[in-house]
């Protein structure tokens, strides 16, 4: 015999947990705050256990909330993977994805991609959060990010993309007026823009890496303003080649050094650990991982 469950009220216990607060829950579900409370409670009156000690700024969970929350919560996961799952087998991928990445990375790279998968997945929806910040996918309901550099140890799937290596550039009024370095000793005695405070360059040539000590006459936080410096002659900068390709294809900025590269960091695609993935995402994340690979592989040529 199938025992009746209390799912809404199941629905209305989890909220409450993750939100914090009951006022926070029922802005979340859609419900007045009394419905919340009424559900919480017919949960309690059921089962009954007290799940939730309440004060009047939070709510705590008792220890048989605990217990229920952490086998509630998997339950009421699974119940919404089954519903995704009968959704999707209902033809073409449909819904809402969301996704985070990096302000620059995430403004360089994603949006002629998403405008060739909206073309491709027109009933997808898709919502991107660029941000600095390091959103945590499960606790905030994320679907997928673009990380770069090292990632820590976490129960999150990476999937690499590739290598964002960056390329020596520079405007024609610059070259004109201070030259072109023949080596990369050379720059010691030219201005430079940089990423941050980053006036140490480690780039990789023909006969392996080097360093160099750069004069970082203005640093920037953000790659389209670095970018945006260089154009302007104020120096050489050390950019992404995704940044650049068009710039040096329309001849705006040419290669400087163009047999070295700067050492590039990997590129990551993150989504959480799970049973089942939404095919929304899951076609998104392919997606994304065959159109990303090529616009990071290997510098644009020589200006």
């Amino acid at each position: 015999m199938v025992r009746t469950i209390d799912y809404a009220g199941a629905v209305a216990f989890a909220s409450v947990v993750d939100a914090g607060s009951f006022t926070a829950a029922a802005r979340a579900l859609g419900l007045p705050k009394s419905g919340v409370s009424r559900r919480v409670g017919e949960l309690e009156a059921s089962l009954g256990v007290r799940l939730l000690q309440r004060t009047t700024r939070r709510v705590h969970l008792t220890e048989a909330g605990a217990a229920y929350y952490e086998r509630a919560r998997r339950a009421l996961e699974a119940f919404a993977e089954a519903d995704d799952a009968a959704r999707d087998a209902q033809g073409a991928p449909r819904g809402l994805v969301t996704m985070t990445a990096p302000n620059d990375v995430g403004a360089i790279l994603l949006p002629e991609p998403l405008a060739r998968f909206a073309a491709d997945y027109p009933e997808i929806r898709v919502h991107v959060t660029l941000t600095p910040r390091v959103v945590d996918l499960v606790a905030e309901g994320v679907d997928l990010a673009v990380r770069l550099g090292k990632l820590p140890d976490s129960t999150l799937v990476a999937r690499r993309l590739g290598v964002a290596a960056g390329v020596l550039v520079a405007s024609r009024a610059y070259v004109a007026a201070r030259g072109v370095p023949r080596r990369p000793a050379d720059l010691a005695h030219h201005r430079a823009v940089v990423f941050r405070d980053q006036t140490r360059w480690e780039l990789v040539g023909p006969n392996g890496p080097t360093t160099v000590d750069v004069d970082g006459i203005v640093a920037g936080d953000d790659v389209s303003f670095v970018h945006g410096c260089v154009l302007a002659g104020l120096g050489i900068g050390a950019l992404p080649c995704p940044v650049v390709r068009r710039p040096l294809a329309d001849g705006s900025l040419v290669r400087v050094l163009p047999r070295f590269i700067q050492r590039g960091v990997d590129v990551h695609l993150l989504y959480p650990h799970g049973r089942f993935m939404p095919r929304r995402v899951a076609v998104l994340a392919d997606f994304l991982a065959r159109e990303l690979g090529p616009q990071l592989a290997g510098p644009p040529g020589a200006g």
